[in-house]
């Protein structure tokens, strides 16, 4: 059994994004690169910092490499996949201190298999067909810094059985990759970055090799490690209600969009804009859950709701630019998780002429899959009849 050591400086241990350490890599007929043992260089240190962010992660590697050996060029090869699941890495960069090198792709596999009792993965259990790979000049006795960036996208996967949570994320380290190079390493350390998910994970719920548990933000070092395994992480993705489409939209107008994402960017100087003729009455906006699975969408328990009504750029546009003034949400709830929907009756909110995000309590909170917001009123602009909505909040309960 190989040693594995590790220091924990926080009380939760957790890095949920796929990476891996770089391999020495040869080239074999047919120009396919497959990993091999490097009995001269060894891999030191290096610090991982990962940052979570919704809908993608970004990643810096910083290696600190050491030739025991001669003179040599060695291939170092990047795992990755060309399939578009979460194996693939994007904006793959690499760098000697601060000069970036040449990278390039190369055919290769790496036998990489990930199971769990709890959630189907929804990805192939080989997904490692290229690596991304630079060549480095060692001197004899020569050390090293490399530094990889790049940026992935979270994989999705079901549960096994109704009573665990749906819309969950799946990540990979894989570790075994940097069991390659001359001895062990002498430490590895993961520093994780959640700052900017609070709104997109539930961060008391998740899965490390199966085992439930918390996570936050890592500052975690591994000594004098030879990895013979990698980890699997599964996290849940937090309930949520979004903006699918609109039946109208303003055209975009130089670098200015006004569609429906703008609605919910946490931006107030972005607006959707409805794009008929008029002040947009009528005009209506599509929301539904997050929470699908096998193509059923499932209800979520709304409790509240925030507007901000108007084009909050700034004050003149906010005057100029008309603003809703009464909307109605007409919602539709999923009869037991069937294909039967259900249509409840519309609420109608009145909302007040100011820039200020509005808060609404819901009576009986709504439980629903989905919505309709219709522009029922509005307080007509100063110069253009265009009404425009900047942001809608929602808050769900996370059950």
């Amino acid at each position: 059994m190989k040693r594995f050591t590790f220091i924990l400086f926080i009380s939760t241990f957790f890095c949920n994004i796929i990476f891996a350490d770089m391999a020495p890599m040869l080239k074999v007929p047919g120009g396919n690169m497959v990993p091999v043992n490097n009995n001269d260089v060894q891999m030191q240190s290096e610090v991982i910092t990962i940052s979570l962010y919704p809908g993608y992660y970004m990643v810096e590697v910083n290696y600190i490499f050491k030739n025991h050996g001669k003179q040599q060029k060695v291939a170092m090869g990047f795992p990755s996949s060309t399939d578009g699941y979460a194996l693939t890495t994007k904006d793959f960069k690499a760098y000697e201190g601060d000069v970036k090198l040449n990278t390039y792709k190369a055919k290769g596999t790496w036998d990489f298999k990930i199971n769990s009792k709890n959630y189907f993965l929804n990805e192939p259990q080989t997904g490692i067909d290229v690596f991304e790979c630079v060549n480095v000049d060692f001197a004899e006795g020569e050390v090293k810094s490399i530094k990889n960036t790049y940026r992935a996208s979270y994989a999705f996967c079901q549960p096994t059985n109704p009573e665990l949570q749906i819309n969950a994320l799946i990540f990979h380290y894989i570790l075994k990759t940097g069991s390659l190079w001359k001895d062990s390493i002498d430490s590895i350390r993961i520093v994780l970055n959640t700052d900017n998910v609070d709104d997109f994970l539930v961060k008391e719920k998740m899965y490390f090799q199966d085992n439930k548990m918390t996570f936050g933000n890592i500052d975690t070092t591994f000594v004098n490690i030879d990895p013979d395994f990698d980890f699997s992480f599964i996290v849940i993705k937090a309930k949520a209600i979004g903006a699918d489409y609109s039946s109208s939209t303003l055209a975009q107008q130089g670098n200015y969009t006004f569609d429906v994402s703008n609605l919910s960017d946490k931006d107030n100087k972005t607006a959707w804009v409805e794009g008929v003729s008029g002040y947009g009455i009528g005009e209506t906006i599509v929301f539904s859950s997050n929470q699908t699975q096998h193509m059923a969408i499932y209800n979520i328990t709304i409790d509240s709701i925030g507007i901000i009504t108007g084009y909050t750029y700034d004050e003149q546009s906010f005057e100029e630019n008309s603003r809703v003034k009464k909307i109605e949400i007409c919602h539709i709830a999923n009869d037991d998780h069937t294909s039967q929907y259900i249509e409840s009756e519309s609420i109608i909110i009145d909302l007040k002429d100011t820039t200020e995000m509005q808060y609404f309590v819901f009576e009986k909170p709504l439980i629903t899959s989905g919505f309709f917001v219709k522009i029922i009123e509005v307080y007509k602009g100063s110069k253009y009849a265009d009404t425009a909505i900047s942001e809608i909040k929602f808050f769900v309960k996370q059950e």
